[in-house]
């Protein structure tokens, strides 16, 4: 192989390979955008705000904290005793 045909083959190796990334980019992009909306679709129906993407804030990782703390309550109030045990009267 000369040197030129290596040149050339080595070119199209670093195209194909910046074509893959340019590709899996995009599909990251995609998908990030589709669960940042899928978090934002769950904190509207929930009632809480996933707040915007920043640096400090990640849509879905609040959504994520949110429901894990909806659950703890949800959990911490299912455990607790009746009203009436407690010498308290619902009324």
């Amino acid at each position: 192989m000369t040197k030129d045909e290596l040149i050339a083959k080595q070119q199209v190796e670093i195209e194909d390979g910046e074509k893959a990334a340019y590709e899996l980019i995009g599909q990251r992009d995609y998908w990030e955008a589709r669960a940042t909306r899928l978090a934002e679709d769950v904190g509207a129906a929930l009632g809480f705000d996933v707040g915007e993407h920043s640096s400090n804030n990640c849509p879905i990782e609040c959504a994520i904290d949110q429901l894990y703390w909806m659950r703890t309550q949800e959990m911490t109030v299912s455990l607790a005793p009746p009203a009436e045990n407690m010498g308290l009267k619902n009324e």
